[in-house]
């Protein structure tokens, strides 16, 4: 079945629609009552209605990929549409890796995160073609987590006030109300919380550096662990000693 650009728009327009009412704090659809891409063509990853939603988010994140709320839509949209895509997502990549690894970068650690959980998406279906980016995705998580580590020291404090945000979305699921900002629902951020229990760390993005790092781990990628190993030599000289990019390290070496 072919899906004409009408019903894409169409579909993007409710996606949109969601999450400008999530991010506002307003009442929000269940995830499980939205409309998925997956409705439009089935599971044909080769089906034209995916390639061309995908080519209308990538331009349209490239016209807005400096303002925050209009990424977080674009990355909570390819992320339902990811998964249909499966290794085809291969085409999309020179538009796709150099906006997630930006917002790996980007000042508000919301954007941080979810680019992460994106990329750890991207690899999950991508991953026997990841072995010519794993060693730059490396490189990408080490300054992200050095970045990370800079925050809580200058400030004191956690970056993301975890404990404050607690409190806050307690008294919120107390009242009923839905959380701001929440690109994928209730269970991907429920996830990220897990994840920063579990990596015994209250900085969310440093959590989420540390679960893509398990999925590029299950790639097996030379690249990466040749990348892995040339940091852990600096980190035993010195250079750029990090407890942070130490436990990095741990993590896919097992040590």
């Amino acid at each position: 079945m072919v899906v004409c650009k009408e019903s894409c728009g169409r579909w993007l327009c409710q996606q949109k629609r969601f999450q400008v009412m999530s991010l506002a704090g307003g009442p929000a659809v269940p995830l499980n009552s939205r409309q998925y891409p997956q409705a439009l063509e089935g599971k044909n990853v080769r089906a034209e209605g995916y390639h061309m939603l995908m080519k209308e988010l990538l331009t349209e994140a490239e016209r807005s990929a400096h303002k925050p709320q209009q990424r977080l839509i674009f990355l909570a949209c390819v992320a339902l549409l990811i998964p249909r895509l499966g290794l085809y997502i291969l085409r999309y990549f020179a538009q796709l890796m150099p906006l997630l690894l930006e917002w790996a970068h980007a000042y508000d650690e919301k954007t941080v995160v979810v680019a992460l959980w994106v990329l750890a998406t991207v690899v999950q279906h991508a991953w026997p073609r990841i072995e010519a980016h794993a060693g730059v995705i490396w490189q990408h998580l080490v300054q992200v987590a050095k970045a990370a580590e800079a925050r809580k020291l200058d400030r004191g404090v956690d970056s993301y006030s975890y404990n404050k945000q607690q409190q806050e979305e307690q008294g919120r699921a107390q009242n009923g109300q839905q959380p701001p900002g929440k690109v994928f629902g209730d269970d991907t951020d429920r996830q990220v919380k897990v994840a920063a229990d579990v990596a015994g760390c209250s900085d969310r993005s440093f959590a989420a550096v540390l679960q893509l790092l398990n999925v590029l781990k299950q790639c097996g990628s030379e690249t990466l662990y040749l990348a892995v190993a040339a940091t852990a030599q600096q980190q035993q000289n010195g250079v750029g000693s990090s407890s942070s990019i130490a436990r990095m390290v741990r993590c896919i070496f097992g040590q």
